[in-house]
């Protein structure tokens, strides 16, 4: 199921940003990096304290 949530969220970022130019896009794509990895520090830090708690 991720990979077709994947595929999925590819596409609409490709259908919602088909309008911007180069610079643009790129802004774009390092703020949505930025977003990705802090939310993926979040739900690490999260399941490791889940994980201390099932202790």
């Amino acid at each position: 199921m991720s990979k077709i949530v994947m595929n999925c969220v590819k596409q609409s970022i490709k259908e919602q940003t088909c309008d911007l130019d180069t610079p643009e896009y790129v802004e774009f794509l390092r703020e949505l990096a930025e977003w990705a990895t802090s939310e993926a520090d979040v739900a690490e830090y999260v399941a490791e304290g889940e994980y201390r708690n099932d202790d």
